[in-house]
């Protein structure tokens, strides 16, 4: 059944990640929060487990044999200048942290870290606190949302609290494509997407 979105707290659309690796000279981090994604998939964990059979069992017995993080696809639009995922792959690929072709004639480069450390933060759409204080006079959720309507969104985002944090460590890149393709009649913007792979990723539930 279909529910109204002021009773619930958490949605897709508020969401942010941040490159929290260590950086080098004035570089900014690989996936700085300025730039902002338009979707990034959810974390994955799966129970790595193994099938015993018993003799004189009926059933078999399933043991865990420890856990795989699943890979993150990031999206965002593409900007001129902006060449941050492709600099990181080709980092990797060559296994070279300075490695930058763009700019290595310009004596420009600065070194990626080849494994970084990302974290993915889920706001809350509104201010619970601001929720609570109205739920008893015009309903749960009109003040926040007034408010949200009438500041810009920059301002809009300020007011919102984070609920959910997941730490992904140790990713890698895997897979990058600059656009989704490109057509002649179509006038949306181009996309460009990046796979990662973490080592391990780790769940903070703000409200615990």
């Amino acid at each position: 059944m279909a529910r109204s979105a002021f009773s619930d707290f958490l949605q897709n659309h508020c969401f942010w990640l941040m490159d929290v690796g260590p950086v080098s000279g004035l570089s900014l981090p690989v996936l700085t929060p300025l730039y902002g994604f338009s979707e990034i998939s959810s974390p994955e964990l799966e129970v790595k487990t193994k099938e015993i059979e018993q003799a004189n069992a009926y059933y078999s017995v399933t043991v865990a044999q420890g856990g795989k993080a699943g890979r993150i696809t990031l999206k965002r639009g593409a900007s001129f200048g902006d060449s941050e995922f492709y600099r990181w792959v080709i980092s990797t690929i060559t296994g070279d942290p300075g490695a930058n072709p763009s700019t290595a004639m310009l004596g420009l480069g600065t070194p990626i870290f080849l494994r970084r450390t990302l974290v993915l933060v889920q706001f809350f759409p509104r201010r619970p606190d601001l929720d609570s204080a109205v739920s008893g006079t015009v309903g749960t959720g009109l003040a926040a949302a007034l408010l949200g309507s009438i500041l810009p969104a920059p301002l809009e985002g300020g007011i919102r609290l984070p609920a959910r944090a997941w730490v992904l460590r140790g990713c890698l890149p895997t897979k990058y494509r600059p656009a989704d393709g490109f057509s002649g009649t179509d006038g949306g913007i181009t996309v460009m997407e990046l796979e990662v792979a973490p080592e391990r990723i780790e769940e903070i539930n703000l409200g615990a």
